[in-house]
């Protein structure tokens, strides 16, 4: 028996930003986009999202990912990473150039949709 998916309101969900619905957190069987929005239309449960490793993606997909979303969010704002300060444009500079600090943007990327993640739970 299939279950019907549990979807979450995007308004009743306050811990997760309105803009971050649209963008893309990973990637479909058929290795298209998808954004949280699609992933909570299709959501089944605790098992279905730990189904979704994101860590099972090549290093070209997650850089690919990274970038699309950079390209796609609205509001990223100002943050300090070690003795650099990071806004949009140098956030997509340095993961385009693949650099140490596009690294850790990665990485910052991916535990944000981790964190949404187990906010649907």
């Amino acid at each position: 028996m299939e279950m019907e998916p549990k979807q979450f309101p995007q308004s009743e969900n306050p811990k997760i930003p309105k803009e971050q619905w649209k963008l893309p957190i990973g990637y479909d069987s058929e290795n298209k986009e998808i954004s949280l929005e699609d992933f909570n239309e299709n959501y089944r449960g605790e098992e279905f999202i730990n189904s979704f490793v994101v860590e099972e993606y090549s290093e070209e997909e997650l850089h690919s990912l990274v970038m699309k979303r950079l390209q796609e969010v609205e509001n990223y704002g100002t943050f300090q990473l070690g003795n650099n300060i990071i806004d949009l444009d140098r956030a997509k500079l340095e993961v385009k150039n693949n650099t140490k600090l596009g690294e850790v943007i990665i990485e910052i990327e991916m535990e944000t949709i981790k964190a949404m993640l187990k906010n649907l739970k």
